[in-house]
């Protein structure tokens, strides 16, 4: 008896008694039964167990006897109260063996007395196959296995090798496939050693059950060491049993691993690749819609709890209402009995979990994929079926036999061996000159040239097609030609035109797919700029076309003033040789005057002066028909330094060409001559 950690002032009241946390180290039988003493202390009832936690008291049942026996001793122990306040836990343990079917089963059953008073009862059985040797042909399979995992061993050391020599061993296991191979060999030859102790230890423990005495023992049997070779063959195959739940929690991480390699294999097939890789590029957005998710799926499950957990089962505990949650997200729920129970809360609990968790979460979580799937389908454009590679497989397998077969009747033996694409990759990859980058993506993947294009394609300012275009290497080939190049690769002529021929189909039946391989974004601004050039062309055009225009312009006026000034020279040598000639005008000779001692000047009726017209001309030395009146005050004077400050007055001219009389008033103009004492010329 313990103290209980109870107030005191009920430990006055009800004096209660608890079971001690700590484990009894002895066990004493009580003094007042009338069970026989000797009887019990032969079972070994109240020693403690060998090898056990402490605080355990085995007693054993020769169920070898008469099954008889066994229950009289259980009745002797109930009796003794073997089983009283302080027992806590009562396991009964047996070994049973079938042989019928060859195995074993270890029965373990459990009763656990909890404080509340309730009795938990759990009833294990626990199977072990029986071997009693060992037959190669019963292990077919296995060594099947043993090979298969040799040969990819074998292929990656090779790899590793090669890595090796070509100094990229951290490539190689950079590459997450590659140390998934290395796993899964490892993992294999463990799960085998593990397998093989298995089995071993399966022989030993029929071996063991085999050579324990049977009914009726012998007088001359221990029962102690009988005792301890039950106890030694019972733990050992509960040891086995534990062993082998591991070896097969193992291979199903190991089937798990195979499954990784399964999606290492399933990049060889271009829609497999597909789906793959949209489920790869889709996981960020994915792992942060379960977090929404999550959040929002746990807040369910709390107020599941909170709300029916006090009256109904499934709703008990958190677990419980969790698988139930999980259950109503699939569609099984059982929502009568959350009504019953609370109509109200029962009902907005369920609508909101249908509107918020299936009809919002679950239809973005598919669009989600969907549009990652449809995004990445855009940018590989075509994909052909796995029926369509069995189809093309099937028709490459045939022309290779028919290819070993020309070579066998041409008695190239070693040729007809080897393998017609041998190099063949790596050829064609060095004569093309392309990057590292696609290279790394052309061997990791069946879709990593077409995602290499695109990526370089959404880096090229005009397009992939258009930089090709401008080129100089990428000219199409001639039949011939191609020919020729891929000879220079490695390939023979027939395997050379069957790659024609194929290259040929697959470029005919993906030809329509040509102008959906775009990124609308991209081409959207590669538009734009397309748009800006043919702008910027014909701008540059009419830029040209106005430049040559002001050219011509500026040439005409240059011209011009060329000749103005060619002619200003002459106007000057004529005004200078004029001077010299002491000639005042260059006019045009006026028609002859009406009479004596009239000037043009009266014509205008004095307008052009204040004074009265003078009488009298003066006579122009060379030019007899002209005549010229002088007026001291007039400002239409030329100083020529006779008379007066204002000179002479210009002369008038007068046109009589047409019967009547018209005057033309002179054209005043000034021209400054430098070394000509700054004299004024009209």
């Amino acid at each position: 008896p313990f103290d209980c950690d109870v107030p005191s002032n009920l430990k006055t009241v009800y004096h209660p008694t608890c079971r001690s946390p700590n484990p009894a180290e002895t066990y004493v039988a009580p003094q007042n039964t009338s069970v026989s003493q000797k009887v019990l202390e032969m079972t070994g009832a109240y020693t403690p167990a060998v090898g056990a936690t402490q605080g355990a008291f085995d007693v054993f049942f020769e169920v070898e006897h008469d099954p008889q026996i066994a229950m009289e001793l259980a009745t002797r122990l109930r009796h003794s109260q073997w089983i009283d306040s302080a027992t806590s836990v009562l396991q009964i343990e047996t070994l049973a063996l079938n042989a019928e079917s060859a195995f074993f089963a270890v029965v373990k059953m459990t009763f656990t007395f909890r404080f509340d008073g309730v009795v938990d009862r759990n009833i294990q059985t626990r199977t072990l196959q029986v071997i009693t040797g060992i037959s190669i042909m019963e292990y077919i399979p296995e060594f099947v296995w043993v090979f298969l995992i040799t040969w990819l061993l074998l292929q990656e050391l090779r790899q590793v090798l090669r890595m090796c020599w070509q100094r990229k061993l951290g490539h190689y296991f950079s590459d997450v496939w590659n140390v998934v191979d290395w796993i899964s060999i490892v993992l294999g030859f463990g799960l085998i050693g593990v397998y093989v102790i298995i089995v071993l230890d399966s022989v030993s423990l029929a071996g063991q059950v085999i050579t324990l005495p049977r009914a009726p023992l012998p007088a001359n049997v221990d029962l102690s060491i009988y005792r301890t070779d039950w106890t030694s063959v019972i733990a050992k195959a509960e040891a086995l049993y534990v062993i082998r739940e591991g070896h097969l929690f193992f291979l199903y991480i190991y089937s798990s691993i195979i499954t990784l390699r399964f999606l290492k294999g399933f990049l060889g097939q271009q829609k497999l690749a597909m789906i793959q890789f949209s489920l790869a590029r889709s996981s960020s957005d994915v792992f942060h819609f379960q977090i929404v998710f999550g959040i929002i799926f746990i807040t369910f499950v709390i107020g599941g709890h909170v709300l029916f957990g006090v009256a109904l089962q499934e709703w008990s505990t958190v677990p419980n209402a969790l698988s139930s949650t999980i259950k109503m997200l699939m569609g099984a729920f059982e929502f009568e009995a959350m009504y019953d129970y609370a109509p109200w809360s029962a009902t907005v609990w369920f609508w909101l979990f249908l509107f918020s968790m299936v009809f919002l979460l679950l239809k973005l979580f598919t669009s989600v994929l969907v549009y990652h799937f449809s995004k990445f389908r855009k940018i590989v454009g075509p994909t052909d079926t796995i029926f369509t590679d069995t189809w093309d497989g099937i028709r490459d397998l045939l022309w290779r036999c028919e290819w070993r077969k020309d070579n066998i009747m041409d008695r190239d033996f070693m040729n007809s061996l080897a393998n017609p694409y041998e190099d063949l990759m790596e050829g064609l990859a060095e004569k093309a000159k392309i990057t590292d980058e696609m290279s790394e993506m052309m061997e990791s993947n069946v879709l990593g040239i077409r995602m290499a294009r695109s990526r370089q394609d959404a880096r090229s300012l005009n397009g992939l097609k258009d930089d090709l275009q401008e080129h100089p290497s990428a000219m199409l080939l001639k039949e011939k030609e191609m020919q020729r190049e891929l000879r220079t690769v490695g390939c023979d002529a027939t395997t050379a035109d069957h790659l024609i021929d194929e290259c040929d189909m697959s470029n005919k039946k993906h030809e329509r797919w040509n102008q959906k391989l775009q990124h609308m974004d991209v081409e959207k601004a590669r538009g734009f700029l397309k748009m800006l050039r043919i702008h910027q062309g014909q701008l540059s055009e009419y830029c040209d076309q106005i430049e040559n225009g002001v050219a011509e312009e500026m040439t005409n006026v240059i011209d011009g003033l060329e000749v103005l000034e060619k002619s200003i020279e002459e106007a000057f040598d004529g005004l200078r040789e004029l001077r010299l000639t002491e000639v005042d005008s260059l006019a045009l000779c006026p028609a002859r005057l009406p009479y004596a001692g009239t000037t043009i000047r009266d014509t205008f009726q004095n307008s052009l002066g204040h004074q009265p017209p003078r009488k009298g001309t003066a006579a122009v030395p060379g030019r007899g028909d002209l005549r010229s009146a002088a007026e001291a005050d007039n400002y239409y004077a030329l100083d020529n330094g006779v008379g007066n400050d204002m000179g002479p007055a210009p002369p008038a001219l007068m046109d009589n060409s047409q019967g009547g009389s018209r005057a033309y008033p002179p054209q005043s103009s000034q021209l400054a001559l430098p070394g000509m004492d700054d004299r004024t010329f009209s």
